[in-house]
């Protein structure tokens, strides 16, 4: 075992079930997995986790990329199995990240970020406290790369960090951006199609902002928005931008386009069958259209599994209702999937089950716990 604790790393060779290891005099903070080498993951109790989040906070350099990446996913891990105080050490983690502008361990935190938020966005008033907390946690690196960097800055910001800050901030409903965003996308969708790849456009829109800002226009616009992004669906000859536009396209809340939009997703001969089942999970994925895209895949489960003639895809579509945080919906689920007769889909739809159930366990242990933290952290500046 491979520890680091300040500025030493130390190995410990573990030959009891329970042991006990001295740590040097004046020990600020341990990371009990250093460089994340070691196949298991690490259980901190409360004092420990604030000793680290305080040190993450403080900008400790000798935790490095590594450490913070296998410190963000070993507390979620152990808090998906319904721990209590893992939960609250992964939310505590979360809240010491707003100094943070490497974008692997930023990918890492929003992953995080998601599974919580998927368990309580159902509870109106606990999601808007957490949006509110997730935009102040983002708010420092959003104004440190905004919009547009120099020429100079590193590719990683420009084609990564960048629309990964920005479908966040607008996910946690940070209006600027999206305000922003709906403007940007305006402004690009009316360019014709030479126009749009043409960076010298005052309204051109880097490729690697084009998903980010295509998907809150659909999310946070209205029917225009969304009319005008198919037509350019079914306008454009690039398979890369139809690719970025249908996925966006799923993101819609509105409950009068959802029911159309699956029936497109399904029936479409613009839509070729190896790409329809992501749209019609990326639907189910939301509360909006969770419940629509559920009844459709039981109504015609037939119909979809032929399309793939039991390829790998039939798996993926099994797990379309995999969303859900319920006991009873898993139960539900798993009654129908019963009635199926499709043996290479099997496992899939055992863990489709699975996962269901293993977030409403998370949500029925925890959730109060979220609660209280949510309602500690509001007042703080």
């Amino acid at each position: 075992m491979k520890l680091r604790i300040g500025n030493e790393t130390i190995t410990v060779l573990l030959e009891k079930k329970k042991q006990i290891v001295d740590l040097p005099k004046n020990t600020k903070w341990v990371h009990l997995n250093a460089d994340s080498i070691g196949f298991y993951a690490c259980q901190y109790d409360k004092t420990l986790m604030e000793s680290l989040t305080h040190a993450l906070r403080s900008g400790d350099k000798n935790l490095n990329i590594s450490d913070k990446i296998c410190l963000v996913r070993d507390t979620l891990a152990i808090a998906q199995a319904g721990n209590p105080q893992a939960t609250e050490n992964l939310l505590n983690l979360i809240a010491s990240f707003e100094n943070e502008t490497s974008y692997s361990i930023w990918f890492t935190i929003l992953d995080a970020a998601q599974a919580v938020f998927h368990i309580i966005n159902d509870d109106d008033v606990l999601a808007q406290q957490f949006k509110a907390l997730m935009r102040k946690v983002l708010l420092p690196v959003f104004k440190k790369i905004d919009w547009q960097g120099d020429k100079d800055e590193d590719e990683e910001t420009q084609a990564l960090l960048r629309p990964l800050i920005l479908s966040a901030m607008s996910k946690y409903g940070y209006q600027p951006v999206i305000d922003e965003a709906l403007k940007r996308f305006k402004a690009f969708i009316n360019l014709n199609d030479e126009e749009k790849k043409t960076d010298g456009q005052k309204a051109y829109l880097a490729p690697a902002l084009r998903n980010a800002v295509y998907s809150i226009a659909i999310k946070y616009g209205g029917k225009e928005e969304f009319d005008t992004l198919q037509k350019y669906y079914l306008s454009t000859t690039d398979s890369s931008e139809q690719g970025r536009a249908l996925r966006a396209l799923a993101l819609t809340t509105n409950p009068d386009i959802i029911p159309k939009l699956l029936e497109w997703i399904k029936d479409s001969d613009k839509i070729r069958n190896h790409d329809r089942v992501l749209p019609f999970s990326i639907v189910a994925q939301g509360i909006a259209g969770r419940e629509m895209a559920w009844q459709m895949l039981q109504k015609t489960f037939d119909q979809w599994y032929s399309m793939f003639e039991g390829g790998f895809l039939g798996r993926d579509l099994v797990k379309i209702p995999s969303s859900f945080v319920s006991f009873e919906k898993a139960d539900e689920i798993e009654k129908f999937y019963k009635t199926l007769d499709y043996p290479a889909c099997k496992r899939s739809m055992d863990q489709c089950v699975e996962t269901i159930r293993k977030n409403a366990n998370w949500k029925k242990q925890t959730l109060g716990v979220i609660s209280k933290w949510a309602n500690s952290q509001s007042g703080k500046d």
